[in-house]
């Protein structure tokens, strides 16, 4: 899975997002990691991702401080 360039690009994408939030960019933590490849397995949209990121705004330290925008717009998507 690492070695998918769609995956790969579903990272970088994060981490730009991140990135600008936080005002410094550095890679994703390996809890974060995780939880990106999770999302990406399940489909979770990289668009979805990137406006809970925006959502949160500053809150957005971390991606796992995000994982409830994300669980939340998915309950809400399948409803």
């Amino acid at each position: 899975m690492s070695g998918d360039p769609l995956f790969i690009r579903y990272v970088e994408m994060i981490e730009e997002r991140l990135g600008r939030l936080r005002g410094k960019e550095r890679p994703l933590t390996p809890p974060e990691f995780a939880l990106a490849r999770r999302w990406y397995r399940a489909g979770v949209p990289i668009a979805r991702v990137t406006q809970c990121l925006e959502e949160a705004g500053t809150e957005a330290l971390s991606l796992t401080a995000c994982r409830e925008l994300i669980q939340a717009s998915d309950r809400k998507r399948r409803q």
